[in-house]
């Protein structure tokens, strides 16, 4: 009986632990996305994009690159991505950092953390790092960490790396250096929306719900410039309101004011996890 007992807990124990085990083991099994915190060309962009090509045979995956070119956007969209390491983003280290620190996390940010050893370039070297949203699992985060590593050390990459100016890297590292804040602030913007969204007294949630419809009427009928002055005047007093921001996001793009919508549609999916609208969000981003 005792050991029947003893062979069902084993037995147990073990389905328990495959989920993980086979997930790490197929990732990736789709494209991954990386965002670079600056414009094409820079040396962030660079240095990605030599490692992403790396990587792309190595993960039997398309890598692709992606520029934001304002920190904010970057950040926004990495806190607001699944944390199954389809996502990521390079950007560079202002902390000093061992390269055992695997837990090292942006600034004063809790929503992203540090997946790779600390990559220094240039003399004085600046360092550059892999980073993921919080909660990618262990087995993830030490593939793409073992994967990097070993991309970085192939003798192209060290050549590429050896050959960038100094002055260049430091230059990138001052553009890339505002990801603290911008994580910092897109947190602190996300939970004051909450906060508000939250408190709303049942008069001034019927009366967002009012000013929405209307919008979203003036939305449909083609008059943008007028939705989106009341899609705004509605998001003055809910501003976590999930289909509100998407939809100005929506009428911005028709307006073709497209880092305004941008930044809508980066907020839905900060705010959006798990709805509709995030999912929708998420294509236009990755369309654009």
């Amino acid at each position: 009986m005792l050991k029947n007992i003893v062979k069902i807990t084993c037995v147990f124990l073990l389905l328990v632990g495959i989920p993980t085990m086979v997930a790490a083991q197929r990732y990736p099994s789709k494209p991954i996305r990386i965002l670079v915190p600056s414009g094409a060309a820079t040396p962030g962009d660079m240095i990605t994009r030599i490692i992403g090509m790396k990587l792309s045979p190595i993960f039997e995956q398309p890598v692709m690159i992606e520029n934001r070119r304002v920190p904010t956007d970057a950040v926004e969209a990495l806190m607001g991505s699944s944390p199954d390491g389809y996502t990521l983003l390079v950007g560079t280290i202002n902390t000093p950092a061992s390269k055992s620190d695997s837990r090292l996390t942006l600034g004063t940010s809790t929503a992203i953390s540090l997946i790779s050893m600390p990559l220094e370039v240039g003399n004085p070297a600046v360092k550059f790092g892999f980073y993921a949203p919080l909660g990618i699992s262990e087995e993830i985060k030490k593939r793409i960490a073992d994967e990097v590593e070993r991309a970085v050390a192939q003798p192209e990459t060290q050549k590429f790396l050896a050959s960038l100016n100094a002055a260049a890297v430091a230059k990138a590292a001052a553009e890339t250096g505002r990801l603290e804040a911008a994580a910092k602030a897109a947190e602190a913007d996300s939970a004051d929306r909450l906060r508000t969204s939250e408190s709303l007294s049942a008069d001034a949630r019927a009366k967002s719900r009012d000013i929405f419809f209307s919008a979203f009427q003036l939305f449909q009928t083609g008059e943008f410039g007028a939705a989106a002055q009341m899609f705004n005047q509605g998001l003055k007093i809910d501003p976590a309101n999930v289909p509100a921001n998407f939809y100005l996001g929506e009428t911005y793009t028709r307006l073709k004011r497209t880092a305004e919508a941008r930044q809508q549609y980066d907020l839905v999916v900060r705010l959006g996890k798990g709805t509709k609208e995030a999912a929708l969000a998420e294509s236009r981003l990755a369309s654009n």
